[in-house]
């Protein structure tokens, strides 16, 4: 006989899967510039 796993809901499993946001490490970083670039500016 196989063992049964318990039921998992689906709202567990999606609160697995979530973005933690790092609010002293941020994950963009800007470089400053004097004149905007034409990548910048299209």
């Amino acid at each position: 006989m196989a063992a049964t796993e318990p039921a998992v809901r689906v709202e567990d499993k999606l609160f697995q899967n979530r973005y933690l946001v790092d609010a002293g490490r941020a994950h963009i970083k800007v470089r400053p510039h004097t004149t905007p670039s034409p990548a910048l500016k299209a």
